[in-house]
């Protein structure tokens, strides 16, 4: 319940000898990832992983196992986020908007689009900010996107907040206030 994601659309599968193909397009017509419950699922400690090994060619060299065949991958898919898309744990909670377009050039997963987070809280602080602009823009691998957030402290008499900007694997964070004051004001304010 804690993880769901319900969607709609089309696309067409191809699999053939040499070549895995997903051509589509879907929307997210709701969908709800908390992760405040807990984290990730593990295995217990009593369960092993066996994986097959290599087998042994005639003359020494590791040889693939038979029927085993790389396979060119070839992604071309479209996903809507919605308007019911939302995303809570670790301090946020906000809903997601927005536009992918997922590839694979040269088997590598590659995302182009942006997210926007809408109607949302971060805590950070001892406060619960609000997320005035939340952009995260892929033009590549998923892992890094490019952040472009902005969160404040809502009902008092200074502006005062956070900006998150640069890569999501390096990103800059910066306490900002306006008017502009020193980082001691500005995080006497903020807490």
């Amino acid at each position: 319940v804690d993880r769901r994601i319900v969607t709609s659309g089309q696309a067409e599968w191809l699999l053939s000898r040499d070549t895995l193909a997903l051509n589509g397009q879907f929307s997210v017509d709701e969908g709800l990832f908390d992760f405040t419950r807990a984290d990730a699922p593990a295995l217990s400690s009593d369960v092993e992983v066996l994986r097959a090994q290599p087998v042994e060619a005639v003359d020494g060299d590791t040889a693939a196992s038979p029927g085993a065949t790389s396979r060119r991958v070839a992604l071309d898919l479209r996903v809507a986020l919605g308007e019911r898309l939302r995303i809570r744990g670790r301090g946020i909670d906000a809903g997601l908007r927005g536009e992918l377009h997922i590839t694979s050039p040269e088997n590598r997963l590659a995302v182009n689009g942006t997210v926007q987070a809408v109607d949302g809280t971060y805590a950070a602080y001892g406060q619960k900010l609000t997320i005035d602009r939340g952009v995260f823009r892929f033009n590549g691998p998923l892992e890094s996107p490019r952040l472009d957030i902005e969160a404040t402290r809502p009902n008092i008499d200074v502006r005062v907040g956070v900006i998150v900007a640069g890569n999501a694997q390096d990103p800059r964070i910066r306490l900002f206030s306006e008017p502009d004051m020193s980082d001691t004001d500005k995080l006497s304010w903020l807490v």
